[in-house]
């Protein structure tokens, strides 16, 4: 667990031994890509695949996660 030591202002007053926060990390290799072709064969296909997975890495990510690359 990570301890807070005034990162966030809204913590003023509160004593740090009581602020903790649970950061769950996950493994890049885990994160699965939802993309319909089973090959990259040209720029177009390297792009499509980029953005979803940015979408996948930003999902785990917006739900509190760290990933491990």
């Amino acid at each position: 667990m990570m301890q807070l030591w005034g990162y966030f202002p809204f913590f003023i007053g509160a004593s740090p031994k009581n602020i903790t926060l649970k950061i769950d990390y996950i493994s890049g290799k885990k994160i699965r890509v939802a993309f319909s072709k089973p090959w990259l064969a040209d720029e177009a296909d390297v792009d499509s695949y980029l953005g979803e997975l940015k979408k996948a890495l930003m999902k785990e990510i917006e739900a509190g996660k760290r990933i491990q690359v």
